[in-house]
């Protein structure tokens, strides 16, 4: 009778296994309705964000990006370095779509937002795809309660919530493409056409976000899954040799044209990055295992989420503290549990092996990572904890996920799984909110981040460009505590420069040539400090003392349209002036000019100075470009009043005069 029993249950089993086999590629539409529907509502209240964080430099400020489908062909031929940093980037994709978006949109953040989702709809229905073709034996609601898990994940909240973090969204979408095809020719068909599909996503997220790389160690790890013995996995890795070497030549591809461009040295600041400072060998390595016990802690318990983790939020840690052994023993007892039961072919220790792939070249092991950790380098490895949850849940709860209909699905595994998911998306629509602008993020995190560096600086300036010259006492007193907070926990010519700016702003002159000073007596090339610095003496009225200062700032890689603006007229402003003065602000504004062709006060202050040199023709020419840009801006028609004065043209000098009035009232 037993044996019966057993029997009829090992024919049910295979039953179910050959359903899932033969329905594999044809199901309802209902699945990708609510994988959709779930998205739109998770991230709904992102459309009402501005621009946040990373926006800025990646995108608003991105002269790529600012020229439409014109800069496409730059974006893919040159390597982009963020605005007054030296760390390059090159991620063609992303910017690419960002370039789009801005030719038939402009600069508007709710079309960035809205594409966001719309792409990270399209990588969750393909990663609903993968996952059915990969885990067919468990079922379909076995994969989609994976990808509602994933959807509303809090960790995901910096990767989808801004707009930058597209990168992350089309890195996993080439990713799973990869995976995709691989699988079809493999499971259905070893058709060339799924081959090149493969190579085509590789390469998609190759150009998109260098992570991807991880792929090339996953795609062996869900082959060895996916086939039935050893004998069958090693067929299945030689008959997809022509695809995977492939792969392995699009990071030397990266590297060539990077090479190429003179950027592969990439300096970090110990301020993104402790491990970059003076730190020894064993306190490096106490520091990376406590990074990976936070990441493992975060991946399940996703709160506080926080936008920067740098200097001195995550100190160095060493061997005396108990959270490094903590999560040292936690890691090893995961570590052995992935290796005792991998090949068996444990979904738990897939899950494992997932998220250490994933997170493998963010762990700062392999490489050290431009900041020390992000919430964003837990995006893909995050899919393992939701297969790892999923699986342990239905296993906790003996739950049959291999079933026909949601009736069959047990009612605690429904109740957990539905208990999890409803924090998790409470957390994640407050953790949207917050992406709103910088003042709302760097507000909201500044509570968890009083011992960070660049939350601080973060906060003076966005404070400072905020309530630009309306402080009250209230706000400029918030400004200076920050400042000061940043110089204590780290005293360098960063630090300083921020307090000096600050002061600058507040026209407190003399507390920001202290602070300036002290920048620059620790690093004479910061050239943001150098700028301050010259536009203090500059406002003065000391232009003799201005001009080596932003002499340095224009010779620096800080970009400001004000740098060259305020040297040309410290030039023409020098008691001092000679023909050579005028000849070195004529220089120094076209070149300001080369960089802002459409800023109007770089058109009017070349204007003047062709003006001032008595060349008028020239002074004429550039007056009518700035006045094409620019046609109700006074400026402009004060500036024709003067040159048609200096020619003798009374009549036209005085209708200029005129207008000038009529638009500067």
């Amino acid at each position: 009778m037993g044996k019966k029993k057993r029997t009829k249950k090992r024919l049910n089993k295979q039953q179910k296994q050959k359903q899932a086999t033969t329905n594999v590629d044809s199901l309802p539409l209902w699945p990708y309705i609510v994988i959709l529907a779930l998205i739109g509502l998770q991230y709904s209240n992102t459309l009402l964000n501005d621009y946040a964080y990373d926006d800025y430099p990646m995108i608003v400020n991105n002269p790529q990006i600012s020229q439409g489908i014109k800069g496409i062909p730059q974006i893919w031929s040159t390597i982009y370095t963020v605005p007054g940093t030296i760390r390059p980037t090159y991620r063609p994709v992303p910017f690419t779509t960002s370039a789009l978006e801005y030719q038939f949109f402009g600069y508007q953040p709710t079309v960035g937002h809205l594409f966001n989702i719309i792409y990270f709809g399209i990588c969750c229905v393909l990663l609903f795809m993968v996952l059915r073709l990969i885990f067919w034996r468990l079922g379909t609601y076995f994969s989609l309660f994976v990808v509602l898990l994933f959807i509303v994940h809090p960790i995901h909240t910096e990767s989808v919530a801004n707009i930058k973090g597209r990168d992350d969204i089309l890195c996993l979408i080439g990713g799973l493409l990869c995976l995709y095809g691989l699988l079809k020719y493999i499971k259905v068909k070893p058709h060339w056409g799924y081959g090149a599909l493969s190579i085509l996503g590789f390469s998609l997220g190759m150009f998109t976000k260098t992570n991807v790389i991880t792929f090339l160690a996953v795609i062996p790890l869900v082959i060895f899954y996916v086939s039935d013995n050893i004998a069958i996995f090693k067929q299945n890795l030689r008959k997809t040799l022509w695809i995977y070497f492939p792969l392995l030549v699009y990071p030397i591809i990266y590297v060539a044209i990077v090479a190429y461009n003179n950027s592969l040295e990439n300096v970090f600041s110990e301020i993104d990055n402790p491990l970059v400072g003076d730190v020894s060998l064993l306190e490096k390595w106490a520091t990376i295992i406590l990074i990976w016990g936070t990441y493992a802690f975060k991946s399940f318990i996703p709160y506080p989420l926080l936008y920067n983790y740098g200097f001195n939020y995550m100190p160095i840690a060493n061997f005396a503290d108990w959270r490094v052994w903590c999560s040292l023993l936690a890691l090893l007892a995961v570590i052995a549990y992935m290796f005792r039961y991998l090949l068996v072919k444990n979904i738990a220790a897939f899950a494992i092996a997932f998220w250490i792939i994933s997170l493998s070249i963010y762990g700062n092991v392999v490489m050290l990572t431009p900041v020390i950790m992000a919430d964003r380098f837990l995006f893909i490895a995050s899919l393992g904890v939701c297969i790892g949850i999923v699986y342990c849940l239905a296993k906790v709860t003996k739950a049959d996920l291999a079933v026909n209909s949601l009736k069959y699905v047990s009612k605690p595994f429904l109740s957990g799984l539905g208990a999890i998911m409803l924090v998790f998306f409470i957390l994640t629509f407050v953790r949207n909110q917050h992406w709103k602008d910088n003042l709302t993020l760097f507000s909201h995190d500044i509570t968890y981040l009083s011992e960070s560096v660049d939350a601080n600086t973060d906060l003076v300036n966005t404070l400072l460009q905020k309530h630009s010259n309306n402080y009250n006492f209230e706000i400029a007193n918030k400004i200076i505590k920050h400042a000061d907070k940043a110089v204590e926990l780290h005293p360098s010519s960063f630090t300083y420069r921020v307090k000096g700016a600050a002061h600058r702003t507040l026209e407190q002159d003399d507390k920001a040539e202290e602070a300036l000073k002290k920048s620059l007596a620790i690093n004479d090339k910061n050239s943001r400090a150098n700028y301050h610095l010259g536009m203090v003496y500059y406002f003065k009225k000391d232009f003799i003392q201005a001009i080596p200062y932003l002499e340095k700032a224009v010779s620096g890689s800080f970009a400001a349209a004000d740098k060259y603006k305020y040297l040309a007229r410290a030039y023409c402003r020098n008691p001092e002036r000679t023909a050579t003065d005028l000849e070195r602000a004529e220089v120094v504004i076209l070149e300001g000019l080369q960089h802002y062709p459409n800023d109007i006060e770089v058109l009017n202050d070349v204007t003047r100075v062709f003006m001032m040199a008595n060349k008028l023709e020239q002074a004429l020419e550039y007056g009518k470009k700035a006045q094409a840009i620019a046609p109700k801006n006074a400026e402009v028609y004060r500036n024709f009043a003067k040159i048609y004065g200096l020619l003798g043209e009374h009549d036209k000098a005085s209708q200029y005069q005129q207008q000038f009035e009529v638009f500067n009232q």
